[in-house]
This record gives C-alpha cells, sequence and structure tokens, in this order.
C-alpha cells in the first residue's frame, strides 16, 4: 500500500482541480455549442419556409437591418432589394449545411439548388441582434 505525505496529497488535489477547472468550460462551450447550433437549424428552416411562402413580413425580420446579400453574379443587395425580388414559391433547396457558432455569431455553409438545377455555394453569416439571429451577410459562388 501506498502512502502519501501531506505534500504529495495537496499537490495531487492541486492537480485535480486544474484539470476540473480545464474540462468542465469545455464541456460546459460544447453543449451550449450544440444548442446554438439546433437553433441556427431552425431559424434557417424557418427562413426558407416563409421564403418560399412569399411571407415578406416575416421573412423581414430574418434579414438584418444592414444586410448585405451578394448574389451569384457579384451583385450587392440591401435587405429592401431582397424583400422586393421575394416571392412565393420562390427560393432554393440547401444541402449540406454546415454551421459554426461563435458567441453571437454563425457561420453557415451549404449547397443551394435552384428549380432550374443550379447549384450555388451559399455562405450566410448570421448575428445574435436585438434577442434573435438575423442574417447579416450573405454570399453565393456558382458550382460547376
Amino acid at each position: 500500500m501506498m502512502t502519501m505525505t501531506c505534500r504529495q496529497m495537496a499537490a495531487t488535489a492541486f492537480m485535480a482541480a486544474i484539470a476540473l477547472t480545464l474540462v468542465l468550460p469545455i464541456r460546459t462551450t460544447l453543449a451550449a455549442q450544440s444548442a446554438s447550433t439546433e437553433e441556427i437549424r431552425k431559424v434557417l428552416a424557418n427562413a426558407v419556409a416563409v421564403a418560399k411562402q412569399g411571407d415578406k413580413a416575416e421573412y423581414g425580420r430574418y434579414l438584418a437591418d444592414d444586410l448585405r446579400w451578394m448574389g451569384v453574379d457579384g451583385t450587392i443587395h440591401a435587405k429592401q432589394d431582397r424583400l422586393a425580388r421575394l416571392g412565393a414559391g420562390g427560393g432554393p433547396t440547401w444541402s449540406d449545411i454546415d454551421i459554426k457558432v461563435i458567441g453571437d455569431t454563425a457561420l453557415v455553409t451549404a449547397i443551394a439548388t435552384s428549380a432550374d438545377g443550379r447549384r450555388s455555394r451559399a455562405t450566410r453569416t448570421l448575428m445574435k441582434l436585438d434577442g434573435r439571429w438575423q442574417l447579416v451577410l450573405h454570399g453565393e459562388t456558382a458550382l460547376k
């Protein structure tokens, strides 16, 4: 049987406390990120649904007031431009969605496929503003 001195016991307790201090915040952060990722998925699904319905009021809540939207052709649009172009039944189908949450910012990449089969890589940046996730930046690159 091994006997520990007071100094060894104190050192062991100190090392255990440091290990817990390092591990617990990581587990908490991962759990919070997972919850935020699911929240973003719901926000995106709702945005797609209201866009397809042509609900400009609800879709407008998803878009930040200072939105910058870069279309696949490189043109830049503001929030009012996007709302003016919104029509019922429109919008692409999204796949391969990847979400990375960093605090109050979410980075989203996905493949967008339009009704006529054109595909693009979409990148979106959402920020939590006024208590809700809003789209602040969107960019698309055509895929071959």
